[in-house]
């Protein structure tokens, strides 16, 4: 564990059904010792975190799911963006 964001809240629109909600966020840099990402954890457990911060020299198992997406830019560009989302996190 690098570092870890503070607790953000932002609007999101599912696409398909048009239904909106407010998501709770919370951005943490993760290591290996040799790649960095970048995870995020979201609503109750982005709470939980907010309110009991991981320790940066404590050793922590993650359990991700990680997306690939496409989406087509405005001017006909197909990008791909990966999220990686916290599943579970177990101090070792």
């Amino acid at each position: 564990m690098k570092n870890q964001g503070t607790l953000q809240e932002r609007d999101w629109t599912n696409e398909r059904t048009g239904e909106k909600k407010v998501i709770k966020s919370l951005t943490l840099e993760v290591t290996d010792g040799i790649d960095t990402f970048l995870v995020e954890a979201n609503d109750a457990q982005a709470e939980a975190l907010a309110k009991s911060p991981l320790k940066t020299d404590a050793l922590y198992g993650l359990r991700c799911r990680m997306v690939v997406n496409e989406k087509t830019t405005e001017n006909g560009q197909k990008r791909r963006f990966t999220n990686i989302k916290v599943i579970n996190i177990v101090e070792l």
